[in-house]
């Protein structure tokens, strides 16, 4: 599994890559984004979300003046939470994704638009609220978590003619977070027996604001 992880993450690479020579002679940019954002999930799921950060390389093509596609490579933080402040339980999910959007700009700066992002889970942490307020059992989850996150992505902000850019956008992923072993039996605190609630069950959504900076960008 380790292998077939590290080879997806090889082709997401050498994608991106290629990409940015292939497009190098057009109205092409490359630069880089980070930010932050709150992570939770959607569908059978409950709780608080949680606090997460993401960063990355960014490349723009300008197709005319008034589209460009954006790809993103970035990692990414994602998880959930029962509670914001004092969770009894929380999961911290970090992935390397890959995010294409198409924007629309119908003003010279402001930006709307959407895509699709894909992502190689990278590693996993469960953390439960154990007899009383002060233990946390750490039983591994690695094996109930799925390798990959695929889902619709849509941002808006604003980008400037120097390169500098600031979005508001969402990641609604369309994959569970959990495989067909989430209902297993875990190894808990002090050996004893845990089994994640199906409440927990769902799929990734994180609502996040990036910053970034495009080098070579040219006017949209």
């Amino acid at each position: 599994m380790k292998k077939l992880t590290l080879s997806a993450i090889i082709i997401f690479i050498c994608s991106f890559l290629s990409c940015g020579l292939s497009e190098a002679q057009n109205e092409f940019s490359l630069g880089f984004k980070g930010g932050f954002g709150v992570s939770g999930l959607h569908g059978n799921a409950y709780g608080a979300n949680r606090l997460k950060l993401h960063l990355g390389l960014l490349s723009g093509y300008t197709i005319n003046n008034h589209l460009q596609l954006q790809t993103g490579l970035q990692f990414a933080g994602k998880g959930y939470s029962t509670d914001f402040i004092k969770p009894n339980a929380h999961m911290d999910l970090v992935y390397l994704d890959m995010i294409m959007n198409l924007k629309y700009f119908p003003s010279r700066c402001f930006f709307i638009g959407g895509g699709i992002y894909s992502g190689i889970l990278l590693g996993s942490q469960y953390r439960y609220l154990a007899y009383g307020s002060d233990y946390y059992g750490e039983p591994d989850i690695s094996e109930m978590i799925n390798n990959f996150d695929y889902g619709l992505s849509g941002n808006l902000g604003f980008q400037f003619d120097n390169g500098i850019g600031m979005e508001f956008s969402v990641l609604y992923g369309l994959n569970d977070v959990f495989n067909s072993h989430s209902g297993d039996t875990l190894v808990g605190y002090y050996g004893n027996p845990y089994v994640i609630p199906k409440q927990a069950i769902g799929k990734n959504l994180v609502i996040s604001t990036s910053f970034y900076f495009l080098f070579g960008k040219k006017n949209i």
